[in-house]
């Protein structure tokens, strides 16, 4: 040691003497047999995975929140861009409820989905129909199919009212009568690929009773369960809320109690204008 510094030495206090052996451990190398890490690869493999370390905790709380905080701006950006369509879907639908409360509102909205047409008014297609056959080909059998349908009708609505049911508009012939004959007619005049599908023949052009009996089994089957099951349905109706409407409502018209309009114009008047004997 020189003479300076033994002067140093000497000149330093104990509290600075106090801190140097403080931070001796630090400053002071480390020995090699001491290190953790020993050599020079290990040691750079150690910096490397010390960097990565440094890197993803960097990410962590950098990056990640950047990136998150950008996804939340679109999302919200999305999410206002739905708002405005549904506020702009509600607003029509608003003033659309505003415009069926007001009577050219109920017209409209009346003509647009059912076709209502107002007295003197005439409704015009915009597309032509086409043209279609009104009648069937003269000949066997299409003679004797036509006269039997023309015929049919005045029997059996006669039958209907014998039996007081009620049918105002000839659904009953028109359709269930109608119908049970256009099926068996098939049985009996069907010609095998005259429509391009296989059906075999009818009974009257060679293919015997097999296509007729099963346009019969077709028939009953279908008969069967229709009946069983409205009767099921109708009978549920009636003993729970009532199947008949009330005296003056039937006279007048469903039309009149259930929609508030008449469906014919004219065809029937109030009960107000009808003596009283007509109505009880």
């Amino acid at each position: 040691m020189t003479a300076s510094t033994a002067a140093i030495t000497a000149s330093r206090s104990p509290d600075d003497s106090r801190f140097a052996e403080l931070i001796s451990p630090v400053t002071t190398a480390i020995k090699r047999d001491k290190r953790l890490v020993k050599g020079r690869g290990k040691r750079l493999v150690f910096a490397l995975v010390a960097v990565v370390i440094a890197a993803a905790l960097a990410a962590s709380l950098f990056v990640l929140p950047v990136k998150s905080w950008f996804q939340q701006r679109d999302d919200l950006a999305r999410k206002r861009n739905e708002l405005a369509v549904l506020s702009n879907a509600n607003a029509q639908l608003a003033a659309d409820v505003n415009r069926l409360q007001t009577p050219d509102g109920i017209k409209e909205a009346a003509r647009q989905e059912v076709g209502y047409v107002g007295v003197g008014e005439q409704r015009i297609s915009v597309l032509a129909t086409p043209d279609a056959p009104v009648a069937l080909p003269a000949g066997w059998p299409y003679d004797a199919i036509t006269q039997i349908v023309a015929d049919q009708d005045n029997p059996v609505q006669k039958l209907l009212d014998s039996l007081k049911i009620d049918d105002p508009v000839g659904a009953v012939p028109v359709h269930l009568f109608n119908g049970t004959f256009g099926t068996l007619c098939v049985g009996l005049f069907a010609v095998d690929k005259i429509t391009g599908a296989a059906t075999g023949n009818g009974l009257f052009y060679g293919g015997g009773m097999t296509l007729l009996m099963a346009q019969l089994k077709g028939m009953v089957s279908v008969g069967v369960y229709t009946l069983a099951v409205s009767a099921i349905f109708w009978l549920a109706i009636k003993y729970t809320i009532g199947l008949r409407v009330s005296k003056e409502e039937e006279i007048e018209g469903l039309d009149i109690g259930e929609h508030g309009q008449e469906a014919y114009v004219g065809f029937t008047p109030p009960i107000s204008a009808r003596p009283a004997a007509e109505v009880v």
